[in-house]
């Protein structure tokens, strides 16, 4: 049953767009991950309450603290995907594969080459989840139709 999204994915690879989607069609809240506060819980915080979707969580700190050259802060990685698991959630990557170009006009915290590496590692770190994922290419002819399937599977274990 699925109770729970997280959306995970580089800057500027359509997160935000993908959770406002999912958020009109399945009347579901979102919370946004920004940078952690500093009474953040790196294990709990990332369990949302049911029916919400998680624009980042906690793929981004795996692959922003190897950005930034520090330790991840999650206690036990493999312990909070089991109970992410358990509480019914999913992960899905946004990565627009070859097609992405990077908008200066955004201003990110990022820099281009940050936010290309941030891609590469977003990939390799999702490889090695255990908990059921997919990923989506904002940029394929077909991205409306899969955002759909993916809206009517989890309306099916609801």
């Amino acid at each position: 049953m699925i109770k729970r999204i997280i959306i995970e994915g580089a800057d500027q690879q359509g997160k935000s767009t993908l959770a406002k989607i999912l958020s009109e069609k399945l009347c579901w809240d979102i919370k946004h991950f920004g940078k952690p506060t500093e009474d953040f819980n790196y294990f709990t915080g990332y369990i949302g309450p049911e029916n919400t979707i998680s624009d980042r969580n906690f793929l981004s700190e795996v692959v922003y603290s190897k950005i930034n050259s520090r330790d991840c802060r999650i206690p036990n990685l493999e312990l909070l995907q089991d109970a992410l698991i358990g509480y019914g959630a999913i992960v899905i990557l946004m990565d627009r594969s070859h097609e992405f170009v990077f908008d200066a006009t955004r201003h990110e915290e990022y820099s281009e080459f940050q936010i290309a590496k941030a891609t590469i590692l977003y990939r390799q770190e999702f490889a090695k989840l255990k908990m059921k994922k997919y990923v989506i290419n904002p940029n394929c002819n077909n991205y409306e139709s899969t955002v759909d399937m993916l809206i009517d599977l989890i309306k099916a274990t609801c």
